[in-house]
C-alpha cells in the first residue's frame, strides 16, 4: 500500500510540474505575441517636443544616407529643424518623387504629431499632376497612414526652380494652398526669406544648381520651416 501511495504521489507531482510548465509557456507566448504586434517604429517616451515626420523628394533627401532611419546629411533641411521644439522620428524622401508615386513608394507607418509633405516640385515640372490632383494624392496617402492619422498635416510650398517661371510657381502654390485648406490640411511657405519676388534664389550660395539647396540653403529652409510650424502649433 505504501508503495502504491508513493507512486501515486509521484505521479501527481509530475503532473503538477507539467501543468505549471505549460502555464508558464503560455504566459511567455502571450508576451511574445504582444511585443510582436508593437509599432514597426519604436517611438521614445515623450520629452515635451513634437514628433515630426517628413516626406519629400530630393530637396528633402539632400545628401542624407537614410532619411527613414534619421541618418541625415547637411544638404537636407530636416537636419536643421529646431531640435528644442521638434524631434524627427522618420520619413521618406527620394529624388524625382511625385505625389502619385508617393502613394506606393513612401512609408506611412511613422508615428508623429506633425506630418510634413515637402512634395510638388516634380509634379509641377513634369505636369504629372494638377494642383487639385496633387492635393488628392496627399490626402490618399495620409488616409492610408498607419501611424499618424491624427497628426497635423502640413504641405510645404515649392521653391525656386530654373525651368519654371515665377508665375507658374506662384499659381501652383496658391492652388495647393486652397486645396490643402479645403481638406483640413495646413500650408506653409518657408521660401519667402530665401527667394526673391521673381522666385529665384536670394543668395546664389544657397543652391548649387538653381533647384537644390546647398548646406547653407538647407539650413535656412529648415529653420524657416521650424519657425512656421511653431507658429502654426501656437495658433491652434
Amino acid at each position: 500500500m505504501r508503495s502504491r501511495s508513493s507512486v501515486a504521489l509521484l505521479v501527481l507531482a509530475v503532473v503538477a510540474v507539467a501543468v505549471a510548465a505549460l502555464a508558464a509557456t503560455r504566459d511567455g507566448g502571450s508576451q511574445a505575441a504582444g511585443s510582436g504586434s508593437s509599432p514597426i517604429q519604436h517611438v521614445p517616451e515623450q520629452d515635451g517636443r513634437l514628433r515630426l515626420v517628413a516626406h519629400g523628394d530630393s530637396i528633402t533627401q539632400g545628401d542624407s544616407p537614410s532619411i527613414s532611419t534619421g541618418d541625415l546629411g547637411p544638404r537636407s533641411w530636416v537636419k536643421h529643424i529646431d531640435n528644442s521644439s521638434f524631434r524627427f522620428v522618420g520619413g521618406s524622401a527620394r529624388g524625382g518623387l511625385t505625389s502619385a508615386r508617393a502613394l506606393d513608394d513612401i512609408r506611412s507607418d511613422f508615428r508623429g504629431d506633425i506630418v510634413v509633405y515637402a512634395l510638388g516640385t516634380n509634379d509641377l515640372r513634369t505636369a504629372e499632376s494638377t494642383p487639385a490632383q496633387f492635393v488628392r494624392n496627399i490626402v490618399k496617402h495620409h488616409r492610408h497612414s498607419t501611424g499618424s492619422r491624427d497628426a497635423t498635416v502640413v504641405i510645404v510650398a515649392v521653391g525656386p526652380m530654373r525651368d519654371r517661371s515665377a508665375k507658374e510657381i506662384s499659381a501652383w502654390n496658391a492652388a495647393v494652398k486652397r486645396g490643402a485648406r479645403a481638406h483640413g490640411f495646413h500650408f506653409i511657405d518657408p521660401w519667402t526669406s530665401i527667394r526673391t519676388v521673381d522666385y529665384t534664389w536670394r543668395d546664389p550660395d544657397d543652391t548649387f544648381d538653381g533647384l537644390h539647396p546647398t548646406a547653407s540653403g538647407a539650413r535656412k529652409l529648415g529653420r524657416a520651416i521650424s519657425r512656421q510650424l511653431t507658429d502654426l502649433e501656437s495658433s491652434q
